[in-house]
């Protein structure tokens, strides 16, 4: 059966001949096998003996000319910013006609055309009027363009008394950072407010999951399901890992220190 498997899929030893993997009997025991698409990938099989661990046979290292292109995500359009203008103008010429649609005689092809022209009409106003979210690995999705605008001038400030050391400049620059933690606060409670106003049977789950879920001050997890703090945390943690040793037994060292004697028999003579 391997035999004619191996015939069926074209396969061919791809190991040089006279490699040794089990130094014991001076035989390989670890065959290659593969086609010639594999054969034209493989740059070099060779032993190393330098990454041996004390096994009974050597280890193997492939190289493959095997080049795969990582995924470039694609940032989501940023709604907010659509010109709706431009796009009302841009959409009618690139929409299809309906006149091409006859419902006597129309089939299930050509409606799925009709619909795949309609999609890619709206892709191409959307594309061409709408910019795209600059994202990075801290973004959030309560942001907005008004807390940047906030964040810089409170910045700002900052700098300016840090440079003058001036009371005056000090309250100016508190007074704008209270501002802007306050903006903070109410933009995240209206988009809240606003996500669960808009939810449906999908995103309900997600609801009840930011709800059930204990809030924590960065990204990382719970311990247990509500050691949240750090102080919780290196509390579990030590709980777990270094428990409290248990009371010593002290009667095996007080019999060592103190043995137990027999029993001692007095007899007594009465006097004559």
């Amino acid at each position: 059966m391997l035999i004619d498997l191996a015939a069926m899929l074209g396969l061919n030893l791809l190991l040089p001949l006279g490699t040794i993997t089990y130094p014991n009997a001076g035989t390989a025991i670890d065959l290659v096998w593969g086609n010639s698409e594999a054969a034209s990938w493989m740059e070099s099989y060779k032993v190393t003996d330098c990454h041996d661990h004390s096994s009974d046979h050597l280890p193997i290292e492939t190289t493959l000319a095997v080049s795969i292109e990582a995924p470039q995500p694609t940032s989501p359009y940023n709604y907010t910013k659509t010109n709706r203008k431009e796009l009302d103008s841009k959409l009618p010429p690139y929409l299809p006609s309906l006149a091409s649609l006859n419902p006597d005689a129309t089939s299930h092809q050509d409606v799925d055309n009709f619909a795949s022209a309609l999609i890619n009409a709206i892709s191409r106003a959307v594309e061409e009027t709408t910019p795209r979210k600059k994202l990075c690995p801290d973004s959030k999705w309560w942001w907005n363009e008004e807390l940047t605008a906030l964040r810089r001038e409170a910045n700002r400030l900052r700098s300016i008394y840090r440079c003058t050391k001036a009371d005056i400049d000090k309250t100016a620059w508190r007074e704008k950072a209270n501002y802007y933690t306050s903006k903070i606060r109410q933009v995240k409670r209206d988009k809240w407010r606003e996500f669960v106003n808009s939810t449906n049977g999908k995103s309900i789950y997600q609801v009840k999951k930011y709800i059930a879920s204990v809030p924590v001050a960065s990204f990382t997890p719970t311990l247990d399901g509500h050691a949240a703090s750090h102080n919780q945390k290196v509390e579990l943690l030590q709980k777990n890992f270094f428990p409290y040793l248990p009371p010593a037994r002290l009667i095996d060292i007080s019999q060592a220190v103190y043995p137990q004697k027999a029993p001692f028999t007095a007899v007594i003579w009465p006097t004559t």
